[in-house]
């Protein structure tokens, strides 16, 4: 009686541990989900601000077309270095809104700094004050103030994340947690055999407990980290894409502009109520299901790397101005020039040196 109150005690010593070590995983990943959206519909909302408040003058046209596809690449790549810096996938691969306009000079600046995703987000802020100063965006900074901040908000929401992923969770709590675990499953046997007269019902309750808290204990060790390639990990990869997407949408001459409505009047010129009308979002919406996603992997260059080793002799680049964009041909010069029509607009590619590396595709990226 005295060994079983004793091992009572000590298996429910296991069970607090457990519980405390699966209350923190679960934090832990719920977390990181948690900040990797606020931190997309941070940026997501800016970008879409920053759209809405360029001016409609047509002879600003050229300047507002420039910045609006700065832009969604520069939030592009920051999203896809963002992401990158927290994630650990053997293959980092992400797809980003190519950067094939961008000048050779700052894309070696880019692969050079320590942080990518810091200079990206000085680029962006840079670009909106010269877009404001040239007279492209036309709300007044007390407004245009509002996407500085979910900029700013968004990087601390990725320095949250940072967090989960550079500080795992304290060694000494997972060693003692093991090392009673092992305690306990070499006694178990051993006090169950010398206490329950049938031998199967003692293997039984012995394979059913041991198994138990084992399988408890390694859930907490695969959801501590949601940034990998598990099974059970976050889709980083195809959130990338998501908004990518979105990005592009937000480019749509469509999205744009609101849509029009002839407003109904009765015989009295009171305009008409609204009448409530079903709506189903699956027949309007084409944005696939992380859980059902289903696509062809994209062709697309290597990942940027925060660690990767550059000329000692390099020179260009800085962190005060963006990156110059140059503006392709129009279509209708382009179709007169090599009778062939321009193909669609894709988000593939990775920023590198595109007009220095004659040996590679367009948009792949590659280390030196």
């Amino acid at each position: 009686d005295g060994v079983s109150m004793i091992w009572g005690s000590y298996t429910a010593i296991i069970g607090f541990l457990i519980v405390f070590r699966n209350n923190q995983a679960f934090s832990r990943f719920w977390e990181g989900a948690t900040l990797v959206q606020q931190l997309r519909g941070e940026w997501l909302n800016a970008t879409s601000s920053l759209i809405a408040f360029t001016s409609r003058d047509p002879a600003l046209k050229p300047k507002v077309d420039n910045f609006q596809q700065m832009l969604v690449r520069l939030m592009s790549v920051m999203h896809c270095s963002a992401m990158q810096s927290v994630c650990e996938l053997e293959e980092d691969t992400f797809e980003i809104l190519d950067t094939s306009g961008f000048d050779a000079d700052s894309l070696d600046f880019l692969s050079m700094v320590h942080d990518q995703t810091e200079l990206l987000m000085q680029w962006t802020q840079r670009l909106i004050v010269q877009a404001q100063m040239d007279g492209v965006i036309i709300v007044a900074p007390p407004i245009l103030s509002r996407p500085f901040q979910e900029l700013s908000r968004g990087v601390v929401n990725l320095n949250n994340v940072r967090k989960i992923k550079d500080i795992p969770f304290p060694f000494p709590y997972n060693q003692i947690l093991l090392s009673m675990m092992v305690v306990h499953w070499t006694v178990t046997p051993v006090l169950a055999a010398l206490v329950i007269n049938s031998w199967w019902w003692a293997g039984i309750l012995c394979f059913f407990i041991s198994g138990g808290l084992w399988s408890i204990t390694y859930i907490a060790a695969e959801i501590d980290q949601p940034f990998g390639d598990d099974a059970n990990d976050l889709p980083i990869v195809e959130m990338q894409r998501d908004f990518n997407r979105s990005l592009m949408a937000l480019l749509e001459p469509r999205a744009q502009r609101p849509p029009t409505m002839k407003l109904q009047h009765d015989d009295d010129g009171v305009p008409e109520m609204p009448e409530v009308t079903p709506f189903s979002n699956r027949a309007s919406s084409r944005r696939p299901r992380w859980t059902t996603f289903v696509d062809e992997p994209a062709k697309v260059g290597r990942a940027m790397k925060r660690s990767m080793s550059f000329p000692r002799n390099f020179s260009g680049g800085s962190s005060d101005a963006p990156p110059r964009m140059t503006t392709p041909p129009s279509k209708e010069a382009s179709v007169k020039a090599t009778g062939e029509k321009e193909a669609p607009f894709e988000c593939h590619g990775h920023p590198g040196r595109q007009e220095l590396d004659t040996k590679h595709e367009p948009g792949e990226f590659t280390e030196k």
